[in-house]
């Protein structure tokens, strides 16, 4: 019996060995917390948010002792220390005590490095967008790194790569000695050094007990850094099915209204068909924040854009309702805002069709088109735009590939120009043919050179300044937008045809630009270009001054062509109608930035849900300085703004874009539903357009 008590203890006593393969996770989940108080902000947050320091005064290492004690500091490690110091040692000494010595330090080994990876996948997406992965985020990463490994690539550092392969080196390295430990022909003793670990684990794990002490009033910075990946990979802060849920369409509309303060329908609007019988050609540049295009300043290098805005309007301060392209391209087609929470559009059930630009266009007999570059847009989004009316739609990556050999490296630009280049082409053949048809048309070129990260050299030589790099993107696409207006003119239909142009988004990660304030809303990623030509409506050029939305332009355009068709639901307005100066308008970006913000009666206001902190501002980019206290009384009215709006368009969104209406009906905009016709277009080699 002794014996055997014995033999037990000694078991235990190795078993505990495999608490250091434990080791390097641990350490990794305290220093990316550390990382988060420190390096992130999150000490200045809560500094802010308690009142601890006055808003002119910045918290620095020096002075973060004076308002954080040492036992106050601890406790925001306390989820870290509890798993770390405590959980995942008993669960090694439970898989060493109970499972076969020949694949303890196996699986304790893979386990540790899986958890490495996390640690590492999930420290790479805060440092690059500024929040935690969410399952969105993941399957759209997996599917853009398969079609574009060497892009995805550019948002990992080799800095960081070695750092996670020393880290798996290690894991190997210690596992491999727990492997030994096991099958020594001499079984460990107990003596001062096989008891170092256990007396560490102790001493540690007391540590532990003690950050759970109230030394100071939770946050959300005390939350484990395991609960937070488990709750942004698997769950939406979403509105619950509150009232908005039961709501009508029409309920919902003026429910809508009543909540942003959106302009009414004027009963005999501003310029309204104008344009009518007008082509529609819609030039959407990835990546362009309005810095890199500033169409109300001097643009000697965008000769299109600088002849097109003579008779056009600008709108010098317009916003895209959320950093990420297919999110953003939906609300330019619908007036809608896109579904805020993690499941866009394309991720929701139903077939039925979705009211918009496209669809009220084609019911008017106007053939509709896409024309984009990538496989990822393909993958993603072409049911959606076949929701949304469009019949054709053209990807040409799908070009043979001895077309795009000996492209590589560095030059994986031009790799994206010419596929760019091939769904040009393709448009320009369909224009010549409508034109000859007598065809009204409606057409949208997404092309893919201008996403970003930037390249440094288009061949003019090395450009430092990024903002300078993506202006020369842009510019070399300006050349593709003057090859249309010339096709255009020798066509007679220059004059006939109204012309959009604008961004999708701005820049949104650090791997695109390392001085971007990830995780916040900011004009840099908000701001884009806006031109709308109608030569037929506008003699000279005007500028557009108050806050402007992509929710705006389909109500624009159809403004203009004189189509009522499938309107019942718009939540945007026109750019000239003056209301929209006292419109509250949002920016979404809770699945990429973590953040939601809008701007209403002359302020900006922001939540980040990662720290749970709200701002306010007189523009849109967000500091310490903006941090509002906890007990401010604003705070509980931004806070409740955003979560009626977010579960207003999330009713909107399930209502009138989710499943298909029951056979033989319309959908809600009056577009018929059903299968439609599509021709998608794969291209086998490169395509030449007749002049």
């Amino acid at each position: 019996m002794a014996n055997g008590r014995s033999a037990f203890a000694r078991r235990l006593l190795v078993a505990t060995g495999y608490i250091w393969i434990w080791a390097i996770p641990v350490c990794l989940s305290i220093r990316l917390k550390w990382e988060m108080l420190t390096l992130g902000g999150g000490y200045r947050v809560v500094a802010r948010s308690l009142g601890r320091i006055e808003p002119a005064l910045n918290l620095t290492d020096g002075t973060r002792s004076f308002l954080f004690s040492f036992w106050e500091r601890l406790s925001f490690f306390r989820g870290e220390l509890l798993w770390g110091c405590i959980v995942l040692p008993v669960v090694a000494i439970m898989v060493g005590v109970l499972l076969p010595r020949r694949i303890r330090a196996l699986i304790i080994g893979l386990a540790s490095m899986a958890l490495v990876l996390l640690l590492y996948a999930e420290q790479r997406t805060l440092a690059v967008v500024g929040r935690f992965l969410s399952y969105s985020l993941f399957h759209d990463a997996l599917i853009f790194g398969r079609q574009d490994l060497q892009t995805a690539g550019e948002y990992l550092s080799l800095g960081s790569l070695i750092k996670l392969g020393f880290a798996l080196a290690v894991i190997i390295a210690v596992s491999l000695w727990a492997l030994r430990r096991e099958f020594a022909k001499r079984p460990a003793k107990s003596g001062r050094a096989a008891l170092l670990t256990p007396v560490l684990w102790i001493v540690m794990a007391a540590v532990a007990a003690l950050s759970w002490f109230p030394w100071m009033t939770p946050t959300t910075y005390h939350s484990s850094l395991y609960t937070c990946f488990v709750r942004d990979f698997f769950g939406d802060r979403s509105a619950k099915d509150g009232e908005s849920f039961r709501l009508s369409p029409p309920e919902l509309l003026q429910r809508y209204r009543e909540l942003v303060n959106a302009p009414e329908p004027r009963p005999s609007p501003a310029h309204w068909g104008k344009a009518r019988d007008c082509d529609v050609i819609l030039f959407v540049l990835e990546t362009c924040p309005a810095r890199c295009v500033p169409l109300e300043a001097e643009i000697p290098d965008f000769p299109t854009l600088a002849r097109l805005r003579q008779r056009a309007w600008i709108a010098t301060h317009h916003y895209t309702t959320y950093p990420y392209t297919n999110r953003a391209v939906f609300s330019l087609l619908t007036s809608w805002y896109p579904p805020s929470l993690e499941r866009g559009v394309e991720h929701r059930p139903g077939r039925s069709a979705i009211p918009g630009l496209m669809g009220s266009l084609k019911g008017a007999g106007y053939a509709t088109a896409l024309y984009a570059s990538d496989k990822f847009t393909q993958k993603t989004d072409d049911e959606t735009y076949e929701r949304l009316g469009i019949e054709r739609r053209i990807y040409s990556d799908t070009i043979a590939a001895e077309n795009l050999a000996g492209i590589s490296g560095p030059e994986r630009w031009k790799q994206k120009e010419r596929l760019d280049v091939a769904a040009l082409e393709m448009l320009r053949n369909d224009m010549m043919r409508w034109h000859r048809e007598n065809r009204r048309f409606a057409a949208v070129f997404l092309p893919q050179l201008g996403h970003a990260p930037w390249p440094d050299n288009l061949g003019a030589g090395y450009v430092p300044d990024i903002v300078a790099r993506g202006r020369a993107v842009m510019a070399r696409q300006d050349r593709w937008l003057m090859e249309i207006v010339e096709q255009l003119e020798r066509a007679g239909r220059l004059e006939k045809t109204l012309i959009v142009v604008t961004g999708d988004h701005g820049v949104r990660t650090r791997a695109e630009d390392p001085g971007l304030a990830a995780g916040v809303i900011d004009e840099y990623s908000f701001k884009v270009p806006l031109l709308i030509y109608a030569p037929m409506a506008r003699a000279t050029r005007e500028d557009v001054s108050w806050l402007t939305s992509h929710i705006d332009l389909t109500p624009s355009l159809l403004d203009l062509l004189g189509i009522s068709r499938g309107r019942d639901l718009e939540q945007g307005a026109p750019l000239w109608d003056e209301r929209l100066a006292t419109r509250t308008t949002f920016f979404f970006a809770h699945h990429y930035h973590g953040s939601d913000g809008f701007h209403e009666r002359g302020r900006f206001y922001m939540r980040n849900y990662i720290d749970d902190a709200v701002y306010a501002s007189n523009h849109l980019g967000f500091g310490d300085n903006d941090l509002l206290r906890e007990d401010a009384p604003e705070r509980g009215a931004i806070v409740r703004r955003l979560a009626e709006m977010t579960e207003l368009q999330e009713a909107w969104v399930r209502r009138l874009a989710g499943s298909a209406p029951e056979r033989g009906s319309t959908s809600p905009g009056g577009l018929a539903s059903g299968p439609q016709a599509v021709v998608i277009e794969r291209m086998e080699g490169q395509l030449i357009c007749d002049n």
